[in-house]
């Protein structure tokens, strides 16, 4: 599968965050990681929805996380990306520790604004 995980606002993070534990239950969705900003909702340890506390906007943007096989592939995305007129918005390619401790991904804004990020769970450089 393409897509990786999915990114939503939630202006009351401890309330989505149980919403969504509960009501996606069913689906042995679990608890994998939260701050205070963030919950990592996955399944057996494989991030799914990450819920970022912060007001809510228009929905006329998103951010799409496509799946990788490598931390290289991320990177090579991240060039081609760029190549292609993607505007860099400071998410080279990185770990990112506020979304999973081994999450390696890099993003870009792509056409009509939307964040289009490239992700991977390999832990090798």
């Amino acid at each position: 599968m393409l897509i990786d995980h999915i990114v939503i606002s939630a202006t009351d993070l401890p309330g989505a965050t149980e919403f969504f534990l509960r009501a996606l239950a069913p689906l042995s969705l679990e608890l994998i990681d939260q701050g205070v900003r963030s919950a990592s909702l996955g399944v057996g340890g494989k991030l799914v929805l990450c819920l970022q506390h912060e007001p809510l906007r228009p929905m006329d943007t998103m951010k799409i996380s496509f799946a990788a096989s490598s931390r290289e592939k991320v990177r090579e995305c991240y060039a081609a990306a760029i190549s292609a007129g993607g505007q860099d918005i400071h998410a080279a390619p990185r770990v990112q520790p506020q979304l999973n401790r081994i999450c390696y991904s890099a993003m870009v804004m792509g056409p009509d604004r939307h964040n289009i990020e490239v992700t991977t769970y390999d832990s090798n450089p």
